[in-house]
C-alpha cells in the first residue's frame, strides 16, 4: 500500500497521464525502474503517417520503373538509384520524427 497526500496523489495522476499510462502501471514502472514511454507530439505522428504515404508512392514508382526496364519498355527518365536513396531518406526522417534510432522500437 502506498500512502500519499492529496497533492502527491494529484501529482502522481498528472505524471501518469503525461506518460500515457494508468496510475498503477506508472507506479509499477517507476518502482521497477522500467523506462516510461516517450510522449510523441501529435504533429509528429501525422508527419510520420504522411511520410509513409510518400514512401509508398516512391516504392510504386521504383517498382513500375524496374518492371518497365525488365520488360524492355520505355520509361520516363527516372534515376532508380536516386528513388531508392530518397525512399531510404524518407524512412530515416520518419524515425527521427518519432525520436527513434535504428535500435529503438516504436509502437504504432
Amino acid at each position: 500500500m502506498l500512502l500519499l497526500t492529496p497533492s502527491e496523489q494529484q501529482q502522481l495522476k498528472e505524471s501518469a497521464v503525461a506518460a500515457g499510462l494508468k496510475v498503477s502501471e506508472f507506479v509499477r514502472r517507476c518502482i521497477a525502474r522500467r523506462t516510461l514511454p516517450r510522449q510523441i507530439p501529435q504533429v509528429n505522428w501525422l508527419t510520420y503517417l504522411e511520410l509513409g504515404t510518400v514512401c509508398v508512392n516512391l516504392n510504386q514508382l521504383t517498382s513500375a520503373a524496374t518492371t518497365a526496364v525488365k520488360n524492355g519498355q520505355p520509361i520516363p527518365p527516372i534515376d532508380l538509384e536516386m528513388l531508392s536513396s530518397l525512399s531510404a531518406l524518407v524512412k530515416e526522417i520518419q524515425k527521427q520524427t518519432l525520436g527513434t534510432t535504428t535500435s529503438d522500437e516504436v509502437e504504432v
